[in-house]
């Protein structure tokens, strides 16, 4: 089985679902045997990806976490613990209790 496209968290990294290797389609520094049996070295350079880490404390409401504008994704989030001036609620088997 042949292997035509590769892609590397959302980047494409090889692309030959058009035709055979070409130095323009294979990962820049990667070599491989072109239809032709020559060797070739490839000078693809995929494009950058702009990924940020945020942090954030819990609400009572509901948060989307989203990368800032210009941003392409998030590489980590971090959830800070829950406030100490957020109530506890515990549930006995018939009762609510709020402390």
């Amino acid at each position: 089985m042949a292997v035509s496209k590769v892609i590397l968290n959302g980047t494409t990294l090889i692309d030959v679902t058009q035709d055979t290797v070409t130095e323009n389609n294979l990962l820049s520094g990667y070599t491989a045997t072109g239809a032709d049996g020559i060797g070739i070295v490839g000078v693809y350079v995929p494009e950058v990806i702009d990924l940020q880490e945020k942090t954030v404390t819990p609400t009572q409401s509901t948060q989307i976490i989203e990368p800032d504008s210009g941003k392409d994704g998030l590489s980590k989030v971090t959830v800070n613990p829950i406030p100490s001036n957020y109530g506890l609620i515990t549930w006995n088997g018939s009762s609510l209790t709020v402390s």
